[in-house]
């Protein structure tokens, strides 16, 4: 059995819902978010499947967001990659990199 799992080393938010400019930097092993009501909690958790899974402009319209920009920077195994979403003005570009090639990582949607 296979027990690789995804670890997260940085989210990088630009802009997504009301959150602007934000870095985290995850401890290893498990991590618990927490804040007042209206704080961001449920926006970040958003904010790391809309980079992982992608979403739709009406999943966005909903939500009221015009533009959704980061990245994620994550390991798996010895592997590091990069997951770059940014969808401005409708038009989503994504990136996928390996880090440690230097390489695009090839996907299906």
């Amino acid at each position: 059995m296979d027990t690789t799992c995804l670890l997260i080393d940085r989210i990088e938010i630009e802009a997504f819902k009301k959150i602007r400019n934000l870095t985290i930097e995850p401890d290893k092993g498990a991590n618990l978010f927490f804040g007042s009501f209206r704080s961001g909690k449920t926006s970040l958790c958003e904010f790391i499947q809309y980079i992982l899974y992608g979403a739709d402009s009406v999943a966005l319209a909903r939500n009221n967001a015009e533009d959704a920009v980061g990245r994620i920077l994550f390991s798996l195994g010895d592997r590091h990659y990069l997951i770059e979403r940014n969808v401005i003005s409708g038009v989503e570009e994504v990136r996928f990199l390996d880090l440690d090639t230097q390489l695009p990582v090839s996907f299906e949607k």
